[in-house]
């Protein structure tokens, strides 16, 4: 048996991520709940795929900066081994690194580059039609309290 599989063009997407699940220091480390990452794939799921490669290393390298975030930091701009070690089993110990690395994603898209501006609209469009209706939406429901409470 004989397969040939034929290279296929690439294209530019943009992935995004979002995660609203995080942990309870991240106000404190200015760590952003939505990461961008632009990437050439054959296709949009092939364009996640290598964007969620890309995340977990650079959530990794991130976390290799432990030191800078830690209160004992602002105070000192030296540390022994010791020291270095105590805080790294801290941090382990609390699950601040499983936590970092395993944060669940709340939310994925990936647009080729040259359809985000139209999928960018269609966002806007669909969240301005539905707010448009929430005032309508509270009346209703509203009116069907007030109905039960007649019965």
């Amino acid at each position: 048996m004989y397969i040939e599989i034929k290279d296929k063009e690439t294209e530019e997407y943009l992935v995004t991520f979002t995660m609203l699940h995080a942990f309870k220091t991240q106000s404190e480390l200015d760590i952003d709940n939505t990461i961008r990452i632009y990437v050439q794939a054959q296709d949009a799921l092939v364009a996640i795929q290598v964007a969620q490669k890309v995340l977990t290393v650079s959530q990794a390298e991130t976390m290799t900066d432990f030191m800078s975030h830690h209160p004992i930091a602002e105070s000192k701009t030296t540390f022994t081994l010791k020291e270095i070690e105590e805080i790294r089993s801290e941090c382990e110990d609390s699950g601040l690194f499983v936590n970092w690395l395993m944060q669940p994603i709340s939310g994925i898209q990936c647009v080729r580059i040259e359809d985000k501006d139209i999928i960018n609209n269609l966002a806007i469009n669909e969240v301005m039609t539905h707010a448009k209706d929430v005032g309508n939406q509270a009346e209703d429901f509203l009116k069907d309290e007030e109905n039960k409470g007649k019965e």
